[in-house]
């Protein structure tokens, strides 16, 4: 019997052997990174904790300048607006569309 040292064919199914385990651990890195990417772009669609911008638009204005306009309170106007669209809150602040609540004003007035 030869020494392991001297066996070539036994070497080389050896480093063949060694060579298939690296290649397999290398696909289960791949698989492992492939994953982690994926769950990456997950996260990164996302959307984020912090409070959504003010969407005010140039023919925003304030709901108590608008309480004003319409002659009624600001709990009106939110009762009436949100459910409408033409109120909204953004950003901590209350804002009226002027186009909607001149159409929900002529709206009152017919129905009066």
């Amino acid at each position: 019997m030869t020494a392991p040292r001297h066996d070539s064919a036994g070497l080389v199914a050896r480093i063949r052997a060694g060579r298939a385990e690296v290649d397999a651990l290398r696909a289960v890195l791949r698989d492992r990174e492939a994953e982690v990417y994926r769950l990456c772009d997950q996260l990164g669609r996302l959307p984020s904790n912090e409070p959504a911008p003010a969407l005010r638009s140039p023919q925003c204005i304030p709901i108590k300048q608008a309480a004003r306009i319409a002659k009624c309170s600001v709990y009106t106007l939110r009762r009436h607006g949100k459910p409408g669209g033409w109120a909204w809150k953004a950003g901590g602040r209350w804002g009226v569309d002027p186009a909607g609540l001149d159409d929900w004003m002529r709206g009152r007035e017919a129905a009066s």
